[in-house]
Protein backbone atom coordinates (compact mmCIF):
# COMPACT_ATOMS: atom_id res chain seq x y z
CA UNK A 1 0.00 0.00 0.00
CA UNK A 2 1.39 3.63 -0.95
CA UNK A 3 2.15 6.04 1.91
CA UNK A 4 -0.63 8.15 0.47
CA UNK A 5 -2.91 5.49 0.66
CA UNK A 6 -2.37 4.35 4.00
CA UNK A 7 -2.47 7.80 4.96
CA UNK A 8 -5.85 8.73 3.34
CA UNK A 9 -7.21 5.57 4.96
CA UNK A 10 -5.73 6.38 8.29
CA UNK A 11 -7.97 9.62 8.15
CA UNK A 12 -11.11 8.26 7.09
CA UNK A 13 -10.79 5.59 10.13
CA UNK A 14 -9.88 7.99 12.85
CA UNK A 15 -12.47 10.98 11.38
CA UNK A 16 -15.75 9.58 11.02
CA UNK A 17 -18.48 11.78 9.21
CA UNK A 18 -19.62 13.25 12.42
CA UNK A 19 -16.71 13.87 14.73
CA UNK A 20 -18.01 13.17 18.62
CA UNK A 21 -16.29 14.68 21.54
CA UNK A 22 -16.71 11.32 23.10
CA UNK A 23 -18.77 10.31 26.04
CA UNK A 24 -19.70 13.20 28.83
CA UNK A 25 -19.80 12.47 32.54
CA UNK A 26 -23.66 11.17 33.46
CA UNK A 27 -24.27 12.64 36.97
CA UNK A 28 -25.46 9.40 38.87
CA UNK A 29 -28.83 10.79 40.34
CA UNK A 30 -30.28 8.88 43.20
CA UNK A 31 -33.77 7.17 41.74
CA UNK A 32 -34.78 6.53 44.62
CA UNK A 33 -35.74 2.83 44.64
CA UNK A 34 -33.17 0.21 44.24
CA UNK A 35 -32.34 -1.86 41.18
CA UNK A 36 -33.77 -5.33 40.91
CA UNK A 37 -31.91 -7.59 38.21
CA UNK A 38 -33.76 -11.34 37.30
CA UNK A 39 -33.48 -13.42 34.65
CA UNK A 40 -36.97 -13.58 32.37
CA UNK A 41 -38.84 -16.46 32.74
CA UNK A 42 -42.22 -17.19 31.07
CA UNK A 43 -44.29 -15.42 28.59
CA UNK A 44 -45.66 -12.56 30.40
CA UNK A 45 -41.47 -11.49 31.37
CA UNK A 46 -40.37 -12.43 27.95
CA UNK A 47 -43.13 -10.09 26.20
CA UNK A 48 -41.31 -7.57 28.49
CA UNK A 49 -37.95 -8.07 27.87
CA UNK A 50 -38.84 -7.94 23.94
CA UNK A 51 -41.37 -5.05 23.71
CA UNK A 52 -39.17 -2.70 26.03
CA UNK A 53 -37.35 -1.29 23.03
CA UNK A 54 -40.91 -0.18 21.30
CA UNK A 55 -41.27 2.45 24.62
CA UNK A 56 -37.82 3.67 24.56
CA UNK A 57 -37.74 4.54 20.74
CA UNK A 58 -41.14 5.23 20.90
CA UNK A 59 -40.43 9.29 20.05
CA UNK A 60 -37.25 8.13 17.78
CA UNK A 61 -37.63 8.67 13.84
CA UNK A 62 -34.63 6.79 13.05
CA UNK A 63 -35.48 3.82 15.21
CA UNK A 64 -36.44 -0.08 12.39
CA UNK A 65 -38.43 -1.97 14.85
CA UNK A 66 -37.37 -5.37 14.59
CA UNK A 67 -39.74 -8.58 12.69
CA UNK A 68 -40.86 -9.53 16.26
CA UNK A 69 -42.05 -12.95 15.89
CA UNK A 70 -38.51 -13.91 14.07
CA UNK A 71 -36.47 -11.89 16.71
CA UNK A 72 -38.94 -13.93 19.28
CA UNK A 73 -37.35 -17.07 17.27
CA UNK A 74 -33.74 -16.09 16.98
CA UNK A 75 -34.09 -16.21 21.12
CA UNK A 76 -36.20 -19.39 22.03
CA UNK A 77 -33.52 -21.99 22.58
CA UNK A 78 -36.58 -24.85 21.29
CA UNK A 79 -36.44 -22.92 18.20
CA UNK A 80 -33.28 -20.93 17.81
CA UNK A 81 -31.17 -22.34 14.87
CA UNK A 82 -28.39 -20.12 16.11
CA UNK A 83 -28.82 -21.65 19.59
CA UNK A 84 -27.45 -25.65 19.75
CA UNK A 85 -24.35 -25.25 21.60
CA UNK A 86 -25.12 -21.89 22.96
CA UNK A 87 -26.13 -21.12 27.16
CA UNK A 88 -28.47 -18.20 26.51
CA UNK A 89 -29.69 -16.34 29.84
CA UNK A 90 -32.29 -13.10 29.43
CA UNK A 91 -32.48 -10.37 32.51
CA UNK A 92 -34.42 -7.41 33.32
CA UNK A 93 -33.77 -4.60 35.40
CA UNK A 94 -36.68 -3.31 37.27
CA UNK A 95 -37.18 -0.23 39.56
CA UNK A 96 -40.27 -0.29 41.92
CA UNK A 97 -41.79 -3.02 39.71
CA UNK A 98 -40.97 -1.32 36.12
CA UNK A 99 -39.06 -2.96 34.02
CA UNK A 100 -36.41 0.07 33.06
CA UNK A 101 -33.56 -2.42 31.44
CA UNK A 102 -32.79 -5.69 29.59
CA UNK A 103 -29.70 -7.55 28.62
CA UNK A 104 -29.05 -11.33 27.06
CA UNK A 105 -25.89 -13.38 28.10
CA UNK A 106 -23.91 -16.21 25.94
CA UNK A 107 -21.78 -18.83 26.91
CA UNK A 108 -20.56 -21.10 23.87
CA UNK A 109 -18.04 -23.58 25.68
CA UNK A 110 -15.91 -25.24 23.56
CA UNK A 111 -15.05 -22.47 20.98
CA UNK A 112 -11.55 -21.02 21.58
CA UNK A 113 -10.70 -17.61 23.62
CA UNK A 114 -9.93 -16.04 20.21
CA UNK A 115 -13.96 -16.77 19.06
CA UNK A 116 -15.52 -14.87 22.21
CA UNK A 117 -17.34 -18.16 23.62
CA UNK A 118 -18.72 -15.31 26.04
CA UNK A 119 -20.64 -12.82 24.54
CA UNK A 120 -23.73 -10.45 25.43
CA UNK A 121 -26.09 -8.46 23.74
CA UNK A 122 -29.89 -6.89 22.93
CA UNK A 123 -28.81 -4.11 25.70
CA UNK A 124 -31.60 -1.42 25.93
CA UNK A 125 -31.88 0.57 29.00
CA UNK A 126 -33.38 3.96 30.03
CA UNK A 127 -30.74 6.52 30.78
CA UNK A 128 -30.18 4.96 34.35
CA UNK A 129 -26.52 4.51 35.29
CA UNK A 130 -27.43 2.38 37.78
CA UNK A 131 -29.39 -0.10 35.85
CA UNK A 132 -27.17 -0.31 33.39
CA UNK A 133 -24.10 -1.26 35.74
CA UNK A 134 -26.70 -3.82 37.49
CA UNK A 135 -27.32 -5.40 34.28
CA UNK A 136 -23.89 -5.94 33.29
CA UNK A 137 -22.61 -6.73 36.72
CA UNK A 138 -25.54 -10.10 36.01
CA UNK A 139 -23.94 -10.61 32.69
CA UNK A 140 -20.50 -10.90 34.42
CA UNK A 141 -21.99 -13.24 36.87
CA UNK A 142 -23.99 -15.48 34.25
CA UNK A 143 -22.02 -18.60 33.78
CA UNK A 144 -20.04 -19.29 37.07
CA UNK A 145 -19.04 -22.52 36.05
CA UNK A 146 -17.33 -21.51 32.79
CA UNK A 147 -13.56 -19.52 32.87
CA UNK A 148 -13.27 -16.18 33.42
CA UNK A 149 -12.70 -14.75 30.01
CA UNK A 150 -14.19 -11.25 28.91
CA UNK A 151 -17.95 -11.25 27.62
CA UNK A 152 -17.35 -8.88 24.34
CA UNK A 153 -21.03 -7.46 22.89
CA UNK A 154 -22.39 -6.15 21.80
CA UNK A 155 -23.14 -9.10 19.75
CA UNK A 156 -26.76 -11.02 19.16
CA UNK A 157 -25.96 -14.52 19.73
CA UNK A 158 -22.88 -14.55 17.46
CA UNK A 159 -20.69 -12.22 14.97
CA UNK A 160 -23.60 -13.50 11.93
CA UNK A 161 -25.74 -11.53 13.26
CA UNK A 162 -26.07 -7.83 14.44
CA UNK A 163 -23.34 -6.87 15.97
CA UNK A 164 -21.81 -3.19 17.94
CA UNK A 165 -22.63 -0.49 19.37
CA UNK A 166 -23.54 2.73 17.43
CA UNK A 167 -20.85 5.03 18.62
CA UNK A 168 -20.39 7.60 15.59
CA UNK A 169 -23.21 8.21 12.49
CA UNK A 170 -23.98 10.43 9.74
CA UNK A 171 -27.50 10.44 11.07
CA UNK A 172 -28.91 8.66 8.60
CA UNK A 173 -31.52 5.95 9.44
CA UNK A 174 -29.95 1.93 9.76
CA UNK A 175 -29.45 0.03 7.24
CA UNK A 176 -30.65 -3.62 7.30
CA UNK A 177 -29.50 -5.92 9.84
CA UNK A 178 -27.11 -3.04 11.31
CA UNK A 179 -28.20 -1.97 15.07
CA UNK A 180 -29.04 1.49 15.82
CA UNK A 181 -28.73 3.22 19.65
CA UNK A 182 -29.04 6.41 21.26
CA UNK A 183 -25.69 8.43 21.60
CA UNK A 184 -25.93 8.36 25.29
CA UNK A 185 -25.35 4.28 25.52
CA UNK A 186 -21.71 5.19 25.18
CA UNK A 187 -22.09 6.57 28.75
CA UNK A 188 -23.66 3.84 29.75
CA UNK A 189 -20.95 1.48 29.24
CA UNK A 190 -17.99 3.51 30.46
CA UNK A 191 -19.76 4.11 33.92
CA UNK A 192 -20.53 0.74 33.83
CA UNK A 193 -16.63 -0.34 33.21
CA UNK A 194 -16.24 -1.63 30.16
CA UNK A 195 -13.85 -1.01 27.79
CA UNK A 196 -13.24 -0.89 23.91
CA UNK A 197 -12.29 -4.17 22.31
CA UNK A 198 -12.41 -3.38 18.62
CA UNK A 199 -14.44 -1.04 16.18
CA UNK A 200 -16.42 -2.34 13.20
CA UNK A 201 -16.61 0.90 10.55
CA UNK A 202 -19.41 1.39 8.17
CA UNK A 203 -18.85 2.84 4.41
CA UNK A 204 -21.44 4.86 2.08
CA UNK A 205 -21.05 5.19 -1.52
CA UNK A 206 -23.25 7.26 -2.97
CA UNK A 207 -21.82 7.19 -6.87
CA UNK A 208 -19.54 5.02 -9.25
CA UNK A 209 -16.61 7.16 -8.42
CA UNK A 210 -13.65 5.46 -8.29
CA UNK A 211 -14.67 2.11 -10.24
CA UNK A 212 -13.38 3.41 -13.47
CA UNK A 213 -9.88 4.24 -11.55
CA UNK A 214 -9.76 0.51 -11.29
CA UNK A 215 -11.38 -1.00 -14.55
CA UNK A 216 -7.73 -1.31 -15.79
CA UNK A 217 -7.13 -3.49 -12.95
CA UNK A 218 -9.85 -5.78 -13.00
CA UNK A 219 -9.98 -5.75 -17.21
CA UNK A 220 -6.23 -7.28 -16.96
CA UNK A 221 -7.56 -10.09 -14.12
CA UNK A 222 -9.96 -11.02 -16.53
CA UNK A 223 -7.71 -11.85 -19.37
CA UNK A 224 -5.51 -13.72 -17.58
CA UNK A 225 -8.55 -16.64 -17.96
CA UNK A 226 -7.83 -18.17 -14.15
CA UNK A 227 -11.39 -16.51 -12.64
CA UNK A 228 -14.71 -15.56 -13.88
CA UNK A 229 -17.06 -13.54 -11.80
CA UNK A 230 -20.67 -13.90 -12.59
CA UNK A 231 -23.84 -12.92 -11.22
CA UNK A 232 -25.82 -15.76 -8.80
CA UNK A 233 -28.51 -17.76 -10.80
CA UNK A 234 -31.80 -16.37 -9.90
CA UNK A 235 -32.86 -19.53 -11.18
CA UNK A 236 -30.86 -21.14 -8.25
CA UNK A 237 -31.05 -18.65 -5.77
CA UNK A 238 -30.97 -20.98 -2.45
CA UNK A 239 -28.65 -23.32 -3.71
CA UNK A 240 -26.41 -20.28 -5.01
CA UNK A 241 -26.52 -18.76 -1.55
CA UNK A 242 -25.82 -21.83 0.47
CA UNK A 243 -23.17 -22.15 -1.64
CA UNK A 244 -21.92 -18.78 -0.44
CA UNK A 245 -22.38 -19.74 3.11
CA UNK A 246 -20.29 -22.72 2.87
CA UNK A 247 -17.67 -20.43 1.32
CA UNK A 248 -17.94 -18.12 4.16
CA UNK A 249 -17.32 -20.34 6.34
CA UNK A 250 -13.87 -21.46 4.86
CA UNK A 251 -13.34 -18.01 4.42
CA UNK A 252 -13.81 -16.28 7.76
CA UNK A 253 -12.50 -19.04 9.69
CA UNK A 254 -9.92 -18.16 12.24
CA UNK A 255 -10.77 -14.29 12.03
CA UNK A 256 -11.45 -12.86 15.57
CA UNK A 257 -15.24 -13.54 17.55
CA UNK A 258 -15.24 -16.19 14.06
CA UNK A 259 -18.11 -19.20 14.91
CA UNK A 260 -18.39 -21.38 11.59
CA UNK A 261 -22.39 -21.26 11.49
CA UNK A 262 -24.36 -24.79 12.04
CA UNK A 263 -26.02 -25.99 9.00
CA UNK A 264 -29.55 -24.78 11.05
CA UNK A 265 -27.97 -21.55 10.99
CA UNK A 266 -27.02 -21.90 7.17
CA UNK A 267 -30.24 -22.85 6.39
CA UNK A 268 -32.00 -19.81 8.08
CA UNK A 269 -30.45 -17.30 6.65
CA UNK A 270 -30.52 -18.71 2.93
CA UNK A 271 -34.40 -18.74 3.51
CA UNK A 272 -34.11 -15.34 4.82
CA UNK A 273 -32.04 -14.01 2.53
CA UNK A 274 -33.58 -15.58 -0.68
CA UNK A 275 -36.72 -13.51 0.01
CA UNK A 276 -35.73 -10.20 -0.40
CA UNK A 277 -32.11 -11.12 -2.87
CA UNK A 278 -31.79 -9.21 -5.70
CA UNK A 279 -29.33 -11.57 -8.01
CA UNK A 280 -27.91 -8.62 -9.43
CA UNK A 281 -26.30 -7.54 -6.31
CA UNK A 282 -24.62 -10.72 -5.13
CA UNK A 283 -21.56 -12.10 -7.37
CA UNK A 284 -19.65 -15.45 -7.48
CA UNK A 285 -15.84 -15.89 -8.38
CA UNK A 286 -15.25 -19.14 -9.58
CA UNK A 287 -11.49 -20.59 -10.49
CA UNK A 288 -11.60 -23.47 -12.90
CA UNK A 289 -15.35 -23.85 -12.98
CA UNK A 290 -15.43 -23.89 -8.98
CA UNK A 291 -16.71 -20.78 -7.10
CA UNK A 292 -13.63 -19.58 -4.94
CA UNK A 293 -15.48 -16.55 -3.49
CA UNK A 294 -18.48 -14.11 -3.55
CA UNK A 295 -19.81 -10.69 -2.55
CA UNK A 296 -23.42 -10.42 -1.30
CA UNK A 297 -25.06 -7.23 -1.37
CA UNK A 298 -29.03 -6.72 -0.30
CA UNK A 299 -31.78 -4.74 -0.99
CA UNK A 300 -32.27 -2.24 2.35
CA UNK A 301 -36.02 -2.90 3.24
CA UNK A 302 -35.52 -1.44 6.63
CA UNK A 303 -38.01 1.67 5.50
CA UNK A 304 -40.39 -0.99 4.11
CA UNK A 305 -40.06 -2.52 8.22
CA UNK A 306 -40.34 0.87 9.24
CA UNK A 307 -43.64 1.57 7.61
CA UNK A 308 -45.52 -1.47 8.57
CA UNK A 309 -44.22 -1.95 11.84
CA UNK A 310 -47.23 -1.53 14.28
CA UNK A 311 -49.93 -2.86 11.84
CA UNK A 312 -51.86 -6.08 12.08
CA UNK A 313 -50.42 -8.80 10.33
CA UNK A 314 -53.20 -8.77 8.08
CA UNK A 315 -52.32 -5.12 7.12
CA UNK A 316 -48.50 -5.53 7.38
CA UNK A 317 -48.21 -8.04 4.68
CA UNK A 318 -50.09 -6.00 1.61
CA UNK A 319 -48.64 -2.53 2.54
CA UNK A 320 -45.05 -4.35 2.63
CA UNK A 321 -45.72 -5.77 -1.22
CA UNK A 322 -47.07 -2.83 -2.36
CA UNK A 323 -44.12 -0.82 -0.95
CA UNK A 324 -41.71 -3.71 -2.68
CA UNK A 325 -43.39 -3.06 -6.16
CA UNK A 326 -44.13 0.09 -6.13
CA UNK A 327 -41.06 2.02 -4.31
CA UNK A 328 -38.85 -0.41 -3.98
CA UNK A 329 -35.74 -0.22 -2.32
CA UNK A 330 -33.34 2.37 -3.64
CA UNK A 331 -30.19 1.57 -1.03
CA UNK A 332 -28.49 -1.66 -0.62
CA UNK A 333 -26.36 -3.34 1.64
CA UNK A 334 -23.22 -5.68 0.89
CA UNK A 335 -22.65 -7.50 3.92
CA UNK A 336 -20.42 -9.64 3.03
CA UNK A 337 -17.25 -10.49 1.13
CA UNK A 338 -15.16 -13.95 1.08
CA UNK A 339 -12.12 -15.34 -0.36
CA UNK A 340 -11.07 -18.82 0.50
CA UNK A 341 -7.43 -18.88 1.54
CA UNK A 342 -5.11 -19.59 -1.72
CA UNK A 343 -6.93 -17.08 -3.83
CA UNK A 344 -6.48 -14.03 -1.43
CA UNK A 345 -4.04 -11.26 -3.00
CA UNK A 346 -5.34 -12.16 -6.26
CA UNK A 347 -7.30 -8.78 -6.79
CA UNK A 348 -10.46 -11.37 -6.83
CA UNK A 349 -11.99 -9.94 -3.82
CA UNK A 350 -11.63 -6.29 -5.59
CA UNK A 351 -13.44 -7.67 -8.70
CA UNK A 352 -16.39 -8.98 -6.33
CA UNK A 353 -17.03 -5.98 -5.05
CA UNK A 354 -16.76 -3.76 -7.92
CA UNK A 355 -18.85 -5.40 -9.78
CA UNK A 356 -21.57 -5.60 -7.40
CA UNK A 357 -21.54 -1.54 -7.03
CA UNK A 358 -21.47 -1.94 -10.89
CA UNK A 359 -24.47 -3.68 -10.42
CA UNK A 360 -26.13 -1.35 -8.05
CA UNK A 361 -25.52 1.78 -10.26
CA UNK A 362 -26.88 0.33 -13.17
CA UNK A 363 -29.66 -1.08 -11.58
CA UNK A 364 -31.49 1.93 -9.78
CA UNK A 365 -29.59 1.87 -6.83
CA UNK A 366 -28.87 5.58 -5.56
CA UNK A 367 -26.59 3.98 -1.97
CA UNK A 368 -24.82 1.32 -1.10
CA UNK A 369 -23.45 0.45 2.00
CA UNK A 370 -20.14 -1.54 2.96
CA UNK A 371 -20.19 -3.03 6.74
CA UNK A 372 -19.00 -3.95 8.98
CA UNK A 373 -15.52 -3.75 8.12
CA UNK A 374 -12.53 -4.05 11.03
CA UNK A 375 -10.81 -0.92 11.94
CA UNK A 376 -7.69 -2.67 11.93
CA UNK A 377 -8.25 -3.88 8.11
CA UNK A 378 -6.16 -0.86 6.19
CA UNK A 379 -5.79 -2.65 2.90
CA UNK A 380 -10.18 -2.46 3.06
CA UNK A 381 -9.57 0.71 3.94
CA UNK A 382 -7.21 1.85 1.24
CA UNK A 383 -9.49 0.52 -1.17
CA UNK A 384 -12.48 1.87 -0.15
CA UNK A 385 -10.45 4.98 0.13
CA UNK A 386 -9.83 4.48 -3.75
CA UNK A 387 -13.64 4.13 -4.37
CA UNK A 388 -14.42 7.45 -2.83
CA UNK A 389 -15.99 5.91 -0.29
CA UNK A 390 -16.94 7.69 3.48
CA UNK A 391 -17.17 6.30 6.89
CA UNK A 392 -21.05 6.96 7.75
CA UNK A 393 -20.97 5.13 10.95
CA UNK A 394 -18.55 3.22 13.70
CA UNK A 395 -20.03 0.50 15.99
CA UNK A 396 -18.20 -0.21 19.03
CA UNK A 397 -17.96 -4.35 20.46
CA UNK A 398 -17.14 -3.52 24.18
CA UNK A 399 -15.26 -6.12 27.03
CA UNK A 400 -16.51 -7.21 30.26
CA UNK A 401 -14.25 -8.78 32.88
CA UNK A 402 -16.13 -11.52 33.89
CA UNK A 403 -16.49 -14.27 37.38
CA UNK A 404 -15.20 -17.19 36.80
CA UNK A 405 -15.69 -20.84 38.74
CA UNK A 406 -15.47 -20.27 42.91
CA UNK A 407 -12.38 -21.47 44.02
CA UNK A 408 -12.47 -24.85 45.73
Amino acid sequence: MSSAAQGLAAELVASPTRSSPGPRPLALADHGAPVEVSEAHGRQELDLFFRLPHRLYASDPLYVPPHEPSLRLLHDPARSPFLAGVEQRLFLARRDGRVVGRVAAFYEPGVSPAAWPRRFGLFECERDPAAASALFAAVARAFPTAAPEPAIGPIQIATHLECGLLVESDGRPPKLLTPYHPSWYQELFSVAGLAAETDLLAYRLDRPQGLAEIAPILARLARRGHYRVRPVDKRRKRAELRSCGELYDRSWRGNRGFVPLTAAGREHLVKEFAAILDPRLAQVGECGGQPVGFSLALPDINPILRAIAGLPALLALPVALWMQLFRRPRAARLLALGLLPEHRQTGLGAWLAAETLRAAWQHGYDEVELSWILADNHDVHSYLARMGARVCRRHRLYRLPTSGPAPP
